[in-house]
């Protein structure tokens, strides 16, 4: 109900973002950047503020009384004790609308930064930044604390000593949700190819400690390299799951410093060495992953895994040899689609940490 009543808070991939803002930056309009962050985003939004967003269009008794009822409780894990105390600020995360309650609380302030005719503005969760003239910065500045101060937000100093809050000229280096930005051309910050990388080796050390054990078999062996590519795979590719891309490609699909794939391919390619799987293993590459991507995922099923759209039988396989559950041929289907997602939604988290915080 909430996105149909409120079509505009249903926010634009990064992706998209990302696209819109290399190709403002390209326009040559703008010479500056002005790039905040809001501190402790989720636990301050003001609950005033956002039920009067939504009084605008929400009238009937039941639905106001649920949402109420939603952002008061407070989120515990089961060991916590439940204090009773209820929340008076703040969206609690993991509820099903807590990203759009938290878009719905910002529109005022989006659509009037975006009403200006001299700015870009664009904002990921709580990362803005907006494009414009140098001497259009301070006037900014101070608009955009206001209306962050009307919905009990608060920005990151800018320009301090480590903050997350920056500004500066085009012609400077500059990130936003973990893109870099230099030169006309898009990159990725060096902490979020560190982390892919590292996600690589723990696959070949995985690897490494399995072929190690004493009395290991040769179709062990073998299948200990099987498992070995396909964890690979799945890193470099992504995949698809529950309809959205997922992965550390995907959220980088924006790049246009192919060199970032050649390296991390290159790296692939030395950690087979270094570990005898040199020959042994072909695993996929970023750099055809990427223009895969860039095909369309209904083009590149063969390549990008959909796991939507894998059958039992491909649900058993990967039970059997990538998970090691011996008797999945046994199993009922719905055993097979429970085992199946839970140990894909898994792994498929930790594809998302390999993204990290992009702010």
């Amino acid at each position: 109900m909430l996105k149909e009543v409120f079509p505009e808070a249903n926010a634009a991939t990064p992706q998209e973002k990302v696209a819109k803002l290399q190709m403002e930056i390209s326009s040559g309009l703008y010479d500056s950047f002005l790039r905040l962050d809001i501190i402790d985003f989720y636990p301050t939004i003001s609950h005033e503020a956002i039920f009067s967003n939504l009084g605008n269009r929400v009238r009937k008794p039941e639905i106001v009384h649920a949402l109420r009822k939603a952002l008061s409780t407070p989120t515990l894990s089961d060991q916590a004790s439940k204090s009773g105390v209820c929340n008076i600020v703040g969206v609690p995360q993991g509820l099903s609308i807590s990203n759009l309650i938290a878009e719905i609380a910002m529109l005022k302030l989006d659509s009037t930064i975006n009403a200006r005719t001299d700015v870009m503005y664009l904002r990921y969760v709580d990362d803005i930044i907006i494009l414009c003239r140098n001497d259009a910065i301070e006037s900014l500045h101070r608009d955009l604390v206001r209306l962050c101060s009307e919905i009990g937000l608060k920005m990151h100093p800018l320009g301090g000593a480590g903050s997350k809050s920056q500004s500066g000229t085009l012609d400077k280096t500059f990130d936003y949700m973990g893109y870099l930005f230099a030169d006309s051309t898009i990159s990725v910050r060096p902490q979020s190819i560190s982390k892919i990388r590292a996600s690589l080796a723990r696959v070949f050390t995985r690897y490494k400690h399995e072929v190690d054990k004493s009395g290991i078999t040769n179709w062990q062996v073998i299948k200990a390299q099987s498992e070995c590519k396909w964890r690979l795979d799945l890193i470099i590719t992504g995949c698809v799951l529950d309809q959205r891309r997922r992965g550390w490609l995907h959220f980088f699909s924006q790049i246009d410093d192919l060199s970032i794939l050649k390296g991390l391919d290159a790296s692939v390619r030395n950690y087979s060495k270094r570990f005898g799987l040199d020959g042994v293993i072909s695993p996929k590459t970023f750099i055809r992953a990427y223009w895969e991507i860039k095909r369309g995922i209904a083009t590149s099923e063969s390549y990008i895994p959909n796991f939507d759209k894998f059958t039992i039988a491909d649900k058993r396989n990967v039970l059997a040899s990538v998970f090691h559950v011996g008797d999945a041929q046994t199993f009922s289907e719905d055993e097979v689609i429970s085992m199946f997602y839970r140990e894909i939604r898994r792994l498929v988290n930790k594809l998302e940490q390999d993204v990290g915080s992009v702010s």
